[in-house]
């Protein structure tokens, strides 16, 4: 298992599992292609995405149906064919998260184009939802310390 070095978490394991593939890299960072998905914690409702090229460039994900019920993106049909997706549980969809500096209170995530990962193939896109209902920052609320921490 790899030795992954992020500007978020440091040095930790990846799994040899945890490396997919953008065809397109991410918009923004379309240079970087390859990036691990990693854990920061069991309980975490949060994950990190980093580069295999550049320890700087890394992004905290998260589950968007585990913050917002009613979330449904109309994902194109060529991102899932591009994605060579099959069935239904080779998909996991997450959101890039941005915590504004001057207000650790203030987070926000990315429900207009969130990525989409086939975890049988390692292959990832971020996609644009079809429709006006969601935002490049649209606010997460937690209501109270406990529900951050097991990402209600």
């Amino acid at each position: 298992m790899p030795d992954v070095e992020s500007r978020i978490l440091g040095k930790v394991e990846a799994s040899d599992n945890s490396l997919f593939h953008f065809d397109s890299g991410l918009m923004g960072f379309e240079e970087y292609r390859d990036f691990y998905l990693l854990s920061m914690g069991d309980d975490a409702p949060f994950s990190v995405l980093q580069s295999k090229d550049d320890k700087d460039t890394g992004f905290i994900l998260i589950d968007p149906f585990g913050v917002f019920n009613d979330y449904k993106p109309d994902i194109h049909d060529d991102d899932i064919k591009s994605l060579e997706i099959k069935e239904e549980s080779d998909i996991s969809l997450l959101t890039i998260v941005t915590i504004k500096t001057e207000d650790k209170n203030s987070i926000t995530t990315n429900l207009l184009g969130p990525i989409l990962f086939n975890v049988k193939n390692n292959k990832a896109k971020q996609c644009i939802v079809a429709g006006n209902d969601y935002t490049t920052r649209h606010n997460i609320v937690f209501t109270s310390a406990d529900e951050a921490e097991e990402g209600k």
